[in-house]
């Protein structure tokens, strides 16, 4: 038995388990590349675990699985199921049951059952759940729509390509013994040629080597990137980026809801360039270098960085929203801003044109530029459109039924649009129209939010199922307490394609209100804007009682910053939790639930009377409208 585990550690063994690695890795990329329903990376290990004992096949197959990493970058981890097959078969089938089939099919089911096994957490840490195999995902999805539960969904359809997978690598591991049987004797055997024998396994070597070698500089696109997190310590404060863009001296600057931050390739610093700046959706180096920022409510500002000069743009110059969602450049040096009532336009010479009469062109959400001038953008309700001088030329809708685009962007002479569905559809823009002229699949990704091509590399980037991982991440985050850990698994929610099976209490926790503070619910104003439509229609059809209050502060050229954040947080803390207040445009809105009028009124007014201001807001007098919802207005002070 000591003679069976530990191996002879000489040049022919050495030799023989460093072309079976070769021989596993090579397997897998065939495989791989024909799609077939077989891994056929442990035959190599497999055979080496027969001819020289487990240790060796541990060894042959933990070389394969680095050779995977070095080549293809798979995960290492799955080093460890390589391992346990290793040991399974070298312990199980000797060289007395080499002719045994019953031996032989019960241990290539047994390491695809073990396999299976130790696959549904390495498959959660490395792959979302997904099997990495063609056949398997599709399973996959088929049990998803009938099956809840995760694990069960995994294990199925790892075994379903795992278990016959063993049961051939096991006879497939034998004929290539039997195959390479001259070049395994022994110096006494008849057929002993150790020249010859050294160099056909020289050859086997250099011939499996040369077919990853062919794969190395296409696949190696993700060796060529290093992946590094950000948190507080390097000096953001805020996780939740919305945008970021590089300058041409070399610095990036990253938009979050907190504000602006600029990165020296060392750590963060938050920079206030302009009093505008406090939530940032957007950023564009223009073709001048001067860097746009895209604020949620509070208009663009430019930055130049050659003079460290700044120009705001809001309602009050001529934009047509002060919640800006998209910013592009067109090929005249024209600015394109995309906000949440319509599309507006800054000129070279710094004016601003609106285009209120495109009735359909609301809540602009992603802006791309034309080599000829042209601009295509996607609206929040998922309509496609094509503008050029000034004009609106063509609008499309997304062919698919039941959903709608989402974003666009330009690759060379195509135009990429993702929308709902798997499908990223491809448009070109022939003179004043917008002709599709084909579709990319994602395979069983969906939600395309983001577009993104590099001219370097040919290559498009997207950007999908943001939401759905982040709310199932969210719903396992309450469902396990603050302190609970657990890895999202894909699987996990059975009807992804609709939620009219899904549990109506998961559904509850993810919609529901995340952080849950004292006072009043604080929301932005485009959803501010969907509760007041909503109030509107309740107060016409059951007669509910609400109320609107727009508050101003004035006194004051330049009301100071710390005088409207400490209004707003008395407006929070002052209401009651079925209240909701919202900050626009230098006015916060405020909806009551349960008040009208003069009770509406007096509520305002004790909310201002104790306003406890700042010293800077000394000479600030608090204003407010109130509007019963249907009917006239006041104005108090």
């Amino acid at each position: 038995m000591k003679d069976r585990i530990l191996f002879r550690i000489n040049i022919k063994n050495t030799v023989l388990i460093t072309a079976l690695a070769f021989l596993n890795a090579g397997l897998f990329y065939l495989a791989q590349q024909m799609k077939l329903p077989f891994w056929l990376d442990t035959i190599g290990t497999m055979a080496a675990a027969i001819q020289l004992g487990p240790l060796a096949g541990m060894l042959t197959g933990l070389c394969a699985s680095f050779l995977e990493k070095l080549f293809w970058g798979n995960s290492f981890l799955y080093s460890i199921v390589a391992a346990v097959t290793g040991l399974t078969v070298g312990f199980l089938i000797t060289n007395k049951r080499r002719q045994d089939h019953l031996t032989l099919v019960s241990v290539g089911l047994l390491t695809g059952v073990i396999s299976a096994l130790f696959s549904i957490p390495l498959n959660a840490i490395s792959q979302q759940g997904s099997t990495g195999n063609l056949w398997g995902d599709a399973l996959m999805a088929m049990m998803e729509r009938t099956v809840s539960t995760p694990e069960v969904n995994t294990f199925a359809s790892v075994a379903f390509v795992g278990v016959p997978d063993r049961v051939i690598s096991v006879y497939a591991a034998l004929l290539l013994l039997q195959l390479i049987a001259p070049l395994l004797q022994d110096r006494g055997g008849k057929h002993k040629k150790p020249a010859k024998a050294g160099a056909v396994m020289t050859a086997l070597l250099l011939t499996l080597s040369a077919l990853p070698a062919q794969r190395a500089d296409a696949g190696g696109f993700a060796a060529d990137y290093e992946t590094v997190t950000y948190s507080s310590k390097e000096g953001i404060f805020n996780s939740a980026v919305n945008a970021v863009a590089q300058t041409e001296d070399g610095y990036l600057w990253v938009g979050t809801y907190s504000g602006l931050y600029l990165y020296d390739g060392v750590k963060f610093e938050d920079i206030r360039l302009h009093d505008s700046i406090s939530t940032v959706k957007e950023l564009l180096v223009d073709a001048k270098g001067r860097l746009w920022i895209g604020t949620n409510d509070r208009g663009v500002v430019c930055y130049d960085p050659a003079d460290k000069s700044t120009a705001h743009y809001s309602t009050e110059t001529g934009l047509s929203s002060d919640s800006i969602r998209a910013i592009c450049e067109d090929t005249n040096g024209n600015i394109y801003v995309g906000t949440a009532l319509s599309v507006s336009k800054i000129t070279p010479e710094g004016s601003v044109k609106t285009y209120l009469e495109w009735r359909d062109i609301l809540l602009v959400q992603s802006l791309a530029p034309l080599p000829d001038g042209g601009v295509i953008g996607v609206t929040n309700s998922g309509i496609l459109f094509l503008i050029r001088d000034d004009l609106l030329l063509d609008t499309v809708e997304c062919p698919d039924e039941g959903t709608g685009y989402r974003c666009a962007v330009r690759a060379e002479d195509t135009v990429y649009v993702g929308s709902g569905t798997s499908l990223i559809d491809k448009y070109r823009a022939d003179g004043e129209t917008l002709k599709r002229t084909g579709s990319l699949r994602l395979n069983d990704s969906k939600y395309c939010n983001r577009l993104r091509y590099d001219a370097a590399s040919g290559g498009l980037f997207y950007c999908c199922e943001l939401f759905k991982l982040a709310d199932k991440a969210l719903y396992v985050v309450k469902q396990n307490g603050k302190h609970g850990c657990s890895f999202y698994e894909r699987g996990a929610d059975a009807n992804t394609d609709g939620g009219a099976s899904k549990d109506l209490s998961q559904i509850l926790q993810i919609i529901g209100e995340r952080n849950e503070g004292k006072g009043a619910f604080s929301i932005s104003f485009d959803k501010m804007q969907v509760v007041y439509r909503y109030l509107c229609r309740s107060a016409k059809n059951s007669g509910c009682a609400a109320s609107i209050l727009r508050f101003s502060l004035e006194g004051a050229e330049k009301v100071p910053d710390e005088a409207t954040d400490s209004f707003e947080e008395q407006l929070i803390v002052g209401l009651k939790r079925n209240d909701v207040v919202s900050r626009y445009a230098g006015s916060f809105f405020v909806l009551l639930n349960g008040l009208t009028g003069s009770a509406a009124e007096q509520a305002a007014e004790k909310l201002i009377g104790t306003w406890q201001k700042p010293e800077s807001a000394a000479d600030i007098t608090a204003v407010f409208e109130s509007e019963q919802i249907g009917n006239g207005s006041q104005k108090k002070k």
